[in-house]
């Protein structure tokens, strides 16, 4: 009798355990997958792979000797001022001011949780938020840079990304 009321009871707070594991755990899971499938908005990412070209008569970067042997340094160099270049805030204000990109983010089509200056305080500053949709990715060995844009709908996100590229374009050959 004594064993058979401790194996009901080692069963009972079996039981009791995969419950509290089933609340503290599948239940978030639940939710997290449920918000994800049913109102999460679908972002779709541009991608653009592209390379920085400089003339052969400029000077070496003296910064760019741990990236590059030779007169590639100047490259390399001119990769990064392109990075930050588009990274930076005045090409997020280019970019709202010519295209409305952050104005495509602020729209009841997107979720609260993603959409700029959300109505729950979320994604007020408007430059980490550029800087969450527009990431600029460098490949020193290849001397490539990789461009990746996210917007509501592919038409966007390309014209986002050619509209971006341009403007590195015209900065690089400014500078």
């Amino acid at each position: 009798d004594a064993r058979n009321q401790i194996l009901v009871r080692r069963r009972n707070r079996w039981q009791l355990f995969m419950r509290r594991v089933g609340l503290f755990l599948a239940l978030p899971l639940l939710i997290v997958f449920l918000y994800i499938e049913l109102v999460a908005t679908p972002l779709y990412q541009g991608e653009a792979v592209f390379t920085v070209q400089t003339s052969g008569d400029s000077a070496a970067s003296p910064n760019a000797g741990l990236f590059a042997l030779g007169g590639g340094g100047s490259t390399i160099a001119d990769a990064f001022k392109a990075r930050e270049f588009i990274l930076s805030r005045p090409m997020m204000d280019y970019m709202q001011q010519k295209y409305g990109f952050l104005d495509h983010f602020d729209t009841y089509r997107m979720d609260v949780l993603t959409r700029y200056r959300s109505p729950l305080g979320f994604n007020r500053d408007p430059f980490n938020y550029y800087q969450k949709r527009v990431r600029v990715a460098v490949d020193v060995q290849e001397g490539l840079l990789r461009l990746y844009v996210q917007a509501r709908t592919q038409q966007d996100a390309v014209r986002f990304g050619n509209a971006i590229l341009a403007a590195a374009e015209a900065h690089v050959n400014q500078v």
